[in-house]
């Protein structure tokens, strides 16, 4: 049970630990793309994704959010689309 956990984890990820991941920075604007594009992807081919519970930055202090969690798939799939593959 606790491998599959982790396996999960390795398989499904944030745009932000893809990009660390793959030694990248991208702006905010670039991650709003890879999100969408991975969105689409998961639509199309009926992948889950969900969402993950984590603090945001702004200019009042740290907030309580959400990140969206993508199939490592959808995530090559946007970076082949977007050029950083």
């Amino acid at each position: 049970e606790q491998k599959a956990a982790l396996q999960y984890r390795v398989d499904h990820l944030t745009v932000r630990q893809y990009e660390t991941e793959l030694g990248l920075y991208l702006s905010k604007a670039m991650r709003g793309k890879f999100s969408s594009v991975a969105r689409g992807y998961c639509l199309s081919k009926k992948l889950e994704f969900t969402k993950t519970p984590m603090l945001v930055e702004t200019p009042k202090g740290e907030v309580q959010g959400h990140a969206n969690v993508y199939p490592r798939e959808a995530l090559e799939h946007a970076a082949l689309v977007l050029g950083y593959a």
